[in-house]
């Protein structure tokens, strides 16, 4: 509080007028020759470094030069460790900032890509829902992509990126009932999300 070295000869002659609020503690410590020097930063204390004997023994002005060195020496430490963990907070936050400016990048290229096919191919589905699968899958880091239609007749298998087998090639029906994650989708209008689709996709069916 005082931001000044605090030198006590003898502890226990001043802890029931100065420091009544420790006077249990020093019963059962019995310290006598006490020196404490404030941690200063800026001018501001931050903390402090105290040295005791139990012995009514004076410190020498060597001694106390020397633990206001290490008081220095502590405030230094405590400032690098200050400086970097901030430095670090904000390389996390930039690193974190170019993250999501390169995820939007690759968003909006994948979005121009696929309106330049449509572009060049206004007469040709497929070109189109092959770049959709293939951006699909790349911007979602997923392994495998497909891609069902549904007309008057039935689902199709429409387009596929990735090295997943399908149970049908393009072109072809597929099976269209609410036991399938697709199918689901479908009549229930909703998005599905089975995190364990291998683990019985069934009873793990989530709707966002």
């Amino acid at each position: 509080m005082d931001g000044q070295t605090i030198h006590i000869h003898d502890f226990a002659l001043e802890v029931d007028t100065e420091y009544p609020e420790i006077k249990e503690i020093q019963k059962k410590i019995n310290q006598r020759t006490t020196l404490a020097v404030p941690l200063l930063r800026d001018g501001l204390s931050i903390g402090a470094i105290l040295i005791r004997r139990l012995e009514v023994r004076p410190f020498v002005n060597e001694q106390i030069k020397l633990l206001e060195t290490f008081a220095d020496q502590a405030v230094i430490a405590i400032e690098n460790t200050r400086l970097f963990q901030e430095l670090s907070d904000k390389s996390a936050k930039l690193e974190s900032s170019n993250s999501e400016l390169r995820e939007a990048l690759e968003q909006q290229t994948a979005t121009s890509e696929i309106l330049r096919v449509i572009s060049g191919s206004p007469t040709d589905l497929q070109p189109v829902m092959d770049v959709i699968v293939e951006s699909a899958a790349r911007l979602c880091e997923a392994a495998d992509a497909a891609l069902h239609r549904l007309d008057g007749t039935g689902l199709f298998h429409f387009a596929h990126f990735g090295p997943i087998p399908t149970s049908r090639g393009l072109g072809e029906q597929v099976i269209f009932s609410r036991g399938t994650v697709h199918g689901r989708a479908i009549i229930d209008r909703e998005t599905i999300h089975v995190p364990g689709h291998l683990r019985g996709a069934s009873n793990r069916v989530s709707r966002c």
